[in-house]
């Protein structure tokens, strides 16, 4: 099944995290055939119920596919010319980050240290 019949299936059962993960499918998809456009728009749909989740359920799970949707459209972003909105997005997954591994350095400092690695590269890179 291809990513936009996934996506079809996934809006058909009407739950919103298959729904996030089918439109994060769908931009990973459109990133790597460099269709940018096409990319955030999923990235961005993924990011609105990610958040919607994140503050309904408010578990460290949905939190973190918050993070983790918040990454891509960062890097979408980015790739359009978009660097402080690319910065903006880091800086708010950073933060969901660093809130899990508080709570959880086994579990979350992995994800934690990959975020602010990416981060300061994309500072670096736009201050240079």
């Amino acid at each position: 099944m291809c990513s936009s019949d996934l996506l079809a299936h996934a809006r058909m059962t009407g739950e919103p995290d298959l729904i996030a993960d089918a439109l994060i499918n769908v931009g990973d998809m459109a990133y790597e055939e460099h269709r940018l456009d096409a990319a955030v728009e999923s990235y961005e749909a993924a990011v609105t119920l990610r958040r919607d989740l994140a503050r309904d359920a408010g578990t460290a799970e949905a939190r973190r596919a918050l993070s983790v949707a918040l990454e891509r459209l960062a890097d979408a972003r980015e790739d359009r010319g978009h660097r402080s909105r690319a910065l903006d997005l880091y800086r708010e997954s950073e933060a969901l980050a660093a809130e899990l591994a508080q709570a959880d350095a086994a579990r979350y400092g992995g994800d934690l240290a990959a975020t602010r690695q990416r981060l300061e590269e994309l500072e670096a890179r736009i201050l240079a």
